[in-house]
């Protein structure tokens, strides 16, 4: 029964906040705070980390993937560059790019991985600030592009009822968080060996205190070891992103329960 609830919600990820044209601007996405930062993973181009997000604007359709994004409210996103002797150091000025990956669950951070050369760091972590809002970028032509006052509702009125209802749950939201962690230390494209997935819940949680939402998330991360020993999904980083999206899906639903009814 979960699965069939599961392929459900991913087939309707689109159709939550879908309603609008697909030729005009999509909605605002809200960021989705974090309580504590996550590595960015690097290649020999630049370092990427998944973010959690949700849906602002019910009445505007979801972002197609790499459209691109700019923060206008909240504490944004804060970048820090971590020695070799563990001391860190706030980046500042970095050139960072924000772009819609997965529908409006899923918003992908980068730099470039001269970032870590100029600051002289060996690595780089990523932690989302309180009501932190984005609009995408200017579309040329846009037929219904967003207006002053759009704006300020959905970064003002809605991000605050946001932060109250997604931000802050400690069931779904907190569980996204948990597998969207998981999900930002497995490779991007390639599979893993099954000696690093059985090593992957340990590197990422190892030590975490005890919460339900984290057994939930250990529960799902077994189930996905299981389908992926037995073919039945191709890789972990898409079985454990299948689940977070569901639940950021169920807490965007909520948000536009608690929005319609306010």
């Amino acid at each position: 029964m979960y699965a069939k609830t599961l392929a459900a919600a991913v087939l309707g990820l689109g159709a939550v906040c879908a309603s609008g044209s697909a030729l005009a601007a999509p909605q605002v996405l809200g960021l989705i705070a974090m309580a504590e930062p996550m590595t960015m993973q690097c290649d020999r181009h630049s370092c990427v980390a998944e973010l959690n997000s949700f849906c602002l604007e019910k009445d505007r359709a979801a972002p197609t993937k790499g459209t691109g994004y700019s923060i206008v409210a909240g504490e944004g996103v804060i970048l820090t560059g971590v020695l070799d002797d563990g001391r860190t150091l706030t980046l500042d000025g970095v050139d960072m790019t924000l772009k819609a990956f997965r529908g409006h669950s899923t918003v992908l951070a980068s730099i470039p991985r001269s970032v870590l050369t100029e600051h002289g760091v060996d690595s780089v972590t990523v932690q989302v600030g309180l009501k932190t809002a984005l609009v995408p970028e200017p579309m040329i032509a846009d037929p219904d592009p967003h207006t002053p006052a759009e704006i300020a509702k959905a970064i003002g009125p809605l991000r605050l009822l946001g932060s109250q209802i997604v931000d802050s749950d400690v069931r779904d939201t907190l569980a996204a968080d948990f597998a969207n962690r998981l999900i930002n230390n497995l490779p991007m494209t390639a599979r893993v060996s099954q000696e690093e997935r059985d090593g992957l819940w340990n590197a990422t949680h190892g030590g975490r205190d005890f919460s339900p939402a984290l057994e939930r998330v250990q529960g799902i991360f077994e189930q996905c070891q299981r389908n992926v020993y037995l073919g039945n999904q191709r890789t972990m980083r898409g079985c454990l992103s299948r689940h977070r999206d569901f639940w950021l899906n169920k807490k965007t639903q909520e948000y536009w329960s608690g929005a319609a009814g306010g």
